[in-house]
Protein backbone atom coordinates (compact mmCIF):
# COMPACT_ATOMS: atom_id res chain seq x y z
CA UNK A 1 0.00 0.00 0.00
CA UNK A 2 1.36 3.42 -0.94
CA UNK A 3 0.64 7.01 0.06
CA UNK A 4 1.03 8.63 -3.37
CA UNK A 5 -2.49 10.09 -3.48
CA UNK A 6 -2.45 11.28 0.14
CA UNK A 7 -2.35 14.98 0.99
CA UNK A 8 -0.26 16.33 3.85
CA UNK A 9 -3.37 16.38 6.01
CA UNK A 10 -4.16 12.78 5.04
CA UNK A 11 -0.63 11.71 6.07
CA UNK A 12 -1.07 13.51 9.38
CA UNK A 13 -4.24 11.47 9.93
CA UNK A 14 -2.38 8.27 9.01
CA UNK A 15 0.31 9.04 11.61
CA UNK A 16 -2.29 9.88 14.26
CA UNK A 17 -4.21 6.68 13.51
CA UNK A 18 -1.00 4.62 13.70
CA UNK A 19 -0.15 6.18 17.08
CA UNK A 20 -3.69 5.49 18.26
CA UNK A 21 -2.96 1.77 17.85
CA UNK A 22 -1.02 1.87 21.12
CA UNK A 23 -4.11 3.21 22.88
CA UNK A 24 -6.14 0.43 21.26
CA UNK A 25 -3.64 -2.11 22.62
CA UNK A 26 -4.19 -0.71 26.11
CA UNK A 27 -7.97 -0.91 25.76
CA UNK A 28 -7.73 -4.45 24.42
CA UNK A 29 -5.38 -5.54 27.21
CA UNK A 30 -6.82 -8.52 29.08
CA UNK A 31 -6.42 -6.66 32.38
CA UNK A 32 -8.36 -3.61 31.15
CA UNK A 33 -11.89 -3.26 32.41
CA UNK A 34 -14.33 -0.38 32.09
CA UNK A 35 -14.49 -0.32 35.89
CA UNK A 36 -10.70 -0.20 36.35
CA UNK A 37 -9.44 2.32 38.87
CA UNK A 38 -7.00 5.05 37.88
CA UNK A 39 -4.19 3.12 39.55
CA UNK A 40 -5.04 0.00 37.54
CA UNK A 41 -5.18 2.01 34.30
CA UNK A 42 -1.77 3.54 35.01
CA UNK A 43 -0.32 0.08 35.65
CA UNK A 44 -1.74 -1.21 32.35
CA UNK A 45 -0.52 1.86 30.42
CA UNK A 46 3.01 1.48 31.84
CA UNK A 47 3.27 -1.87 30.05
CA UNK A 48 2.93 -0.01 26.74
CA UNK A 49 4.89 3.19 27.42
CA UNK A 50 7.98 1.94 25.58
CA UNK A 51 6.10 0.22 22.76
CA UNK A 52 7.36 1.66 19.46
CA UNK A 53 5.17 2.29 16.48
CA UNK A 54 5.48 -0.66 14.13
CA UNK A 55 5.30 -0.95 10.37
CA UNK A 56 2.03 -2.86 10.71
CA UNK A 57 0.55 0.08 12.67
CA UNK A 58 1.14 2.31 9.64
CA UNK A 59 -0.09 -0.32 7.17
CA UNK A 60 -3.32 -0.72 9.15
CA UNK A 61 -3.69 3.07 9.34
CA UNK A 62 -3.31 3.32 5.55
CA UNK A 63 -6.17 0.83 5.22
CA UNK A 64 -8.34 2.86 7.60
CA UNK A 65 -7.50 6.38 6.36
CA UNK A 66 -8.38 6.89 2.72
CA UNK A 67 -6.94 9.72 0.58
CA UNK A 68 -9.18 12.78 0.52
CA UNK A 69 -8.18 13.66 -3.05
CA UNK A 70 -8.59 11.04 -5.78
CA UNK A 71 -8.01 10.89 -9.54
CA UNK A 72 -11.74 10.45 -9.99
CA UNK A 73 -12.62 13.49 -7.90
CA UNK A 74 -10.98 16.83 -7.22
CA UNK A 75 -7.61 15.91 -8.72
CA UNK A 76 -9.23 15.20 -12.11
CA UNK A 77 -10.94 18.60 -11.99
CA UNK A 78 -7.65 20.32 -11.11
CA UNK A 79 -5.90 18.67 -14.04
CA UNK A 80 -8.69 19.77 -16.39
CA UNK A 81 -8.47 23.32 -15.03
CA UNK A 82 -4.72 23.31 -15.61
CA UNK A 83 -5.18 22.20 -19.22
CA UNK A 84 -7.62 25.04 -19.80
CA UNK A 85 -6.11 27.87 -17.78
CA UNK A 86 -2.89 26.82 -16.06
CA UNK A 87 -0.45 26.64 -18.95
CA UNK A 88 -0.80 30.36 -19.66
CA UNK A 89 0.92 31.19 -16.37
CA UNK A 90 3.30 28.29 -16.04
CA UNK A 91 0.87 25.75 -14.57
CA UNK A 92 0.30 24.69 -10.99
CA UNK A 93 2.19 21.40 -11.06
CA UNK A 94 -0.57 18.87 -11.52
Amino acid sequence: MHSIDYSGSDLQNVCFTAAQSIVNDIINDKEYDADSTNEQLVAIAKKYVDRPLRWQDFMKALEDVKPSVTEEGALKELREWQKTFGEKRGGIGF
